[in-house]
């Protein structure tokens, strides 16, 4: 009897986190969970910079060159990841990628033209099925899988959505110390709202519904949404002071002493500031958020509820 061994070929998957915040904690745990079954060495390189206010000079032109994403350590403090025995550091990898011994899986155009053209669920599900297999037929020493690799593979990542996953994510240090500015102005249990009104999101929701409702927020302070609608509550949305003149809210917020909310803040991007959003509502009594948003999707998963107020409305 002849018997055949398959030898995997020892590999480094290359891999960058990219969309809104949700996305980046779904595709680390598709990341996570990929590579821990098939014991395969990642790194992840680079993560989304989207500046907070896009009518300023983007701070780092590099950003701006390198698609809006810079070094994930930049929003991730890179214990999260060395807690995983198959990370190694892009850092210590770096200087021996070269043309000849990286295969580039992210911008290959046979993939990249598929993608997106109209048979694309279809092929991203070819894709899925022989991932594992296009990895290995690289015979490449590094593999650069680059961002939105959760479309890629069917990984089951639902053990990963809870409260003990979320403490191994930490963030660099700059947003921990925006978040302790904040939270130490918090002095009693409160609850969380995390408020929706942006035209992105009502051009999305428009889109894939054909409702254009609009939620006044003193409506939801009002509608007793919470198990205890006592306690303060914090409402995480942009630009909180401007939601007045937007007829959002019936007075001006400095007329109301049972909303919490971030008045400045020291952070340039985006999902810096998210983050901190992100640990004041997981840190709150009880939750609610707009079900077509991924951040309140994952505010709710991790909280082990689901509560969104436009179910509610």
């Amino acid at each position: 009897m002849i018997i055949i061994y398959y030898l995997q070929m020892k590999y480094t998957l290359i891999f960058d986190l990219g969309g809104g915040f949700n996305d980046m904690i779904k595709t680390l745990i598709h990341i996570i969970n990929f590579t821990s079954k098939n014991n395969i060495t990642f790194t992840i390189r680079y993560c989304t910079a989207r500046p907070q206010d896009l009518s300023k000079p983007i701070a780092d032109d590099s950003i701006k060159l390198n698609n809006y994403m810079y070094d994930v350590t930049n929003l991730f403090d890179e214990n999260t990841f060395l807690i995983y025995d198959n990370y190694i550091s892009y850092n210590k990898i770096q200087e021996n990628i070269t043309p000849s011994n990286t295969y580039d899986f992210y911008t290959d155009k046979k993939i990249k033209d598929n993608v997106f053209n109209k048979d694309k669920k279809e092929y991203m599900n070819e894709i899925s099925k022989n991932i594992l297999n296009i990895f290995n037929d690289s015979n490449k020493e590094f593999i650069i899988v680059g961002q939105s690799f959760c479309f890629y593979t069917h990984c089951n990542t639902i053990d990963k959505w809870n409260k003990q996953f979320y403490t191994t994510l930490i963030p660099n240090q700059k947003i921990l110390d925006e978040y302790n500015i904040i939270k130490k102005t918090i002095k009693e249990p409160y609850n969380f709202i995390h408020y929706r009104y942006e035209n992105d999101m009502k051009i999305y929701v428009q889109k894939i519904t054909g409702e254009n409702k609009i939620y006044i927020l003193d409506d939801l302070l009002d509608a007793n949404l919470f198990k205890n609608n006592n306690y303060k509550t914090y409402v995480a949305t942009t630009a909180i002071e401007e939601l007045h003149k937007k007829l959002l809210m019936k007075k001006p917020i400095e007329c109301y002493n049972n909303i919490l909310y971030k008045t400045t803040s020291n952070l340039l991007y985006f999902d810096e500031n998210a983050w901190v959003d992100f640990k004041i509502g997981l840190e709150s009594e009880e939750i609610y958020g707009f079900k077509y948003s991924g951040f309140s999707e994952t505010i709710n998963r991790f909280k082990g509820t689901n509560n969104y107020y436009n179910n509610l409305t």
